[in-house]
């Protein structure tokens, strides 16, 4: 099996999440998981960030992972767990503003990074909720 299928399934995430998170196409992450075309640089970089895993590992270059997915994850806090719980509600477009808002304040270095990811996700979600009871009305 291709490690980044491999690697990708662990960490249970959809083709589409990953596309999202790398900011490419589901169809992308497709083909270098099927081996159809090779992965660019910068996002191997970013897969290697993301899962935790040497270049070689995701490569197949070595079957050691070299660093920590194989061990257990931290167990995550109570903030951590309701934007996860959150963040699963949300469809495709929604994931995408949020991931994208958060990379966004993880730049401002002068805000408490933790706190304005929490507002902006909850943002998005109030967003999303509003457009379905709209949908429904």
């Amino acid at each position: 099996m291709n490690k980044l299928k491999e690697t990708r399934e662990r960490a249970a995430l959809k083709q589409s999440e990953l596309a999202i998170l790398l900011k490419t196409t589901q169809a992308t992450i497709s083909n270098w998981e099927n081996d159809k075309s090779e992965i660019d640089n910068e996002s191997l970089k970013r897969l290697c960030q993301i899962f935790n895993v040497s270049s070689d590992y995701l490569l197949g270059l070595n079957e050691n992972m070299n660093k920590s997915v194989k061990q257990k994850l931290p167990a995550l806090n109570e903030q951590e767990q309701e934007l996860i719980k959150y963040f699963k509600l949300l469809n495709d477009a929604g994931r995408g503003y949020v991931v994208d808002r958060v990379r966004e304040m993880t730049d401002w270095e002068h805000v408490g990074k933790s706190e304005v990811a929490r507002r902006i996700f909850l943002d998005a979600l109030n967003s999303e909720q509003s457009r379905r009871d709209d949908r429904v009305k």
